[in-house]
């Protein structure tokens, strides 16, 4: 999911879970340092998908930056047009499956960016390109594309040369030539592959504060699962503390088993719990317990609190 979506996919259909409009969720994933809480306001077919880049062409490229890297799934690698002429900085992407296109998104590298430039389509693989939009306020960082084209084969982004010149960072003049050419790190498209039902998604009350990978990724040949983690937060049974002055004090209630005996709490949300600098004032704490194979904590959502544990 990109940054300022509303929409969310998960691995499992979210109603066979028994999740419903109204419940809060957590979305959490270990290369963000915040968590974020977002309640579900509907559930329904996703409006589009990322949809797969089968190959890609350009205009221009560098051996060590072709046009491939603007299409990987890696924001650290990038397609470079240096020295490209005129008619040069453009980046062909030809689609896995004709597609209904929503939009794109394009990621340059300020200040090799394109300040303007077009995307064009192409509806059959023998036509020709047509212009489907023209930005004139291109950046550094993201940049999403409104399309909304049926039956699309391929997209094009091709920049003006004109407008390369002087170019800065945020949108300012500088002195970037246009003859340095373009740094695109990635491009993404986004539609509904035509004949495809479309996946259940749910939908957010606020937007995601961040790019979230999900599926898996490939890494030096294989494959691992690094997707964020979205965390249904509601339970039947809650424990709550003192909300009156827990984000200025910093300190709720905590839980903890000692020594000896049994603690066992299952699917249950904790809130306002955990006193921060507090060693051993967690929300859930097991201390010098040993060996306890009757001691559970699983499935609990801890919310809103200090120190988890």
């Amino acid at each position: 999911a990109a940054e300022g979506s509303h929409e969310l996919f998960l691995k499992h259909d979210p109603s066979d879970m028994g999740w419903n409009i109204g419940d809060q969720v957590g979305v959490a994933t270990t290369s963000r340092g915040e968590s974020t809480k977002h309640r579900i306001v509907d559930i329904r077919p996703a409006s589009d998908e990322l949809v797969p880049i089968a190959s890609t062409q350009a205009g221009k490229e560098e051996s060590h930056l072709s046009a491939a890297n603007a299409a990987d799934g890696n924001l650290g690698s990038l397609w470079s047009s240096y020295l490209g002429g005129s008619k040069d900085h453009w980046l062909q992407m030809d689609l896995a499956s004709v597609t209904n296109v929503t939009r794109a998104r394009f990621y340059f590298q300020a200040p090799r960016h394109a300040p303007e430039y077009r995307v064009e389509v192409k509806t059959s693989p023998g036509g020709s390109w047509w212009t489907a939009a023209n930005v004139t306020n291109g950046r550094g960082g993201w940049q999403e594309v409104p399309l909304n084209v049926d039956h699309v084969h391929s997209i094009r982004m091709f920049a003006v040369w004109s407008s390369m010149w002087n170019r800065g960072y945020g949108g300012a003049s500088g002195r970037e030539p246009a003859w340095s050419g373009l740094w695109m790190n990635e491009a993404e498209i986004y539609g509904r592959k035509v004949g495809e039902l479309m996946p259940t998604v749910i939908v957010l009350d606020t937007p995601l504060k961040s790019d979230h990978m999900g599926g898996f990724t490939e890494v030096e040949g294989q494959l691992f699962e690094a997707a964020a983690e979205v965390v249904n937060l509601e339970r039947s049974i809650r424990i709550t503390g003192d909300h009156d002055d827990f984000y200025e004090e910093l300190e709720g209630f905590s839980t903890a088993m000692m020594g000896s005996g049994i603690i066992d709490v299952r699917y249950t949300r904790l809130e306002y719990c955990g006193r921060r600098d507090k060693m051993g004032k967690y929300c859930l704490h097991l201390h010098m317990v040993g060996q306890c194979p009757e001691c559970v904590f699983q499935g609990n959502a801890v919310v809103d609190s200090q120190q988890i544990g």
